[in-house]
């Protein structure tokens, strides 16, 4: 069983998600240092990974069936289209985060659960052509 994290509070669009996805961007800080009395802050590159998590949150918690940006967020194909967690199996999609950085989950209908099944800065090379699944065909 592939090592997973249940977040039970992730919900299928809700009022509460709609209303996240609708609120604007956070503002640019004009003193970033002022934030972090102790010095430490994000520099760019962990700025925006950390931009890029959050929109997939939202994302994948909004809609985890979207097909509004079929090249961020889709089904998995082949052998990988779905995963066995337990007894169950269910349907495996992928977000991509950042152009490395993907992010795999299972929808469990019954219980209004997303399972996290991988997350990884870099690109998942088992999902290349000949290495159990296939890529995408454009």
């Amino acid at each position: 069983m592939p090592s997973s994290v249940r977040c039970s509070d992730l919900e299928i669009p809700d009022e509460q998600t709609e209303a996240r996805r609708r609120s604007p961007a956070p503002q640019a800080v004009a003193n970033p240092a002022a934030q972090y009395p102790d010095g430490a802050r994000l520099d760019g590159d962990a700025a925006e990974r950390n931009r890029c998590a959050r929109r997939a949150w939202v994302d994948i918690t909004a809609d985890p069936r979207s097909v509004a940006k079929p090249q961020r967020q889709h089904r998995l194909k082949a052998d990988l289209k779905s995963v066995k967690l337990g007894d169950e199996e269910f349907e495996q999609w992928q977000y991509e985060v950042t152009a490395g950085g993907r992010i795999w989950y299972a929808i469990d209908d019954a219980t209004r659960t997303l399972w996290v099944t991988k997350a990884d800065m870099g690109h998942p090379s088992i999902t290349d052509k000949g290495e159990g699944g296939g890529r995408r065909i454009r």
